[in-house]
C-alpha cells in the first residue's frame, strides 16, 4: 500500500472520530508534532467528552502498532489514571473508547 494510502487511511479514522465527539458535544483536539504544544510522541488525538471523561487517541493503520514513543506515552498516560489508546478503525473508537 502506498504511503498515501497509509496517511489518508489514518486521517480519515481521525476526523470521522472528531466528528464524532463535535456531534457528541464534546471537544477534539488535533495534536501537531512540531506545533509547540505537543511532545514527541503525544497521541494524536486529545479528546474531551461529556461527563467529564478525557481520552488520548494514537491513530494506527490496521495492523500497526505504535512506535515505543508513542506506546510510552500511553503507558504513562495510563499510569496517571487518564483512559489512552491506540485505535485503528472508528468501530474499535466506539467499542473501547465510547463504551
Amino acid at each position: 500500500m502506498p504511503k498515501s494510502s497509509t496517511v489518508s487511511l489514518e486521517a480519515d479514522v481521525s476526523r470521522a472520530i472528531r466528528e464524532i465527539v463535535v456531534a457528541l458535544g464534546g471537544y477534539a483536539l488535533k495534536n501537531k508534532p512540531g506545533a509547540g504544544s505537543a511532545y514527541k510522541g503525544w497521541p494524536d488525538l486529545t479528546l474531551v467528552l461529556p461527563n467529564g471523561v478525557t481520552a488520548y487517541v494514537e491513530v494506527k493503520r490496521p495492523g500497526k502498532s505504535p512506535t515505543a514513543l508513542q506506546g510510552w506515552w500511553l503507558k504513562e498516560l495510563r499510569k496517571l489514571g487518564h483512559r489512552a489508546f491506540a485505535i485503528h478503525s472508528v468501530e474499535e473508537f466506539r467499542q473501547e473508547v465510547l463504551r
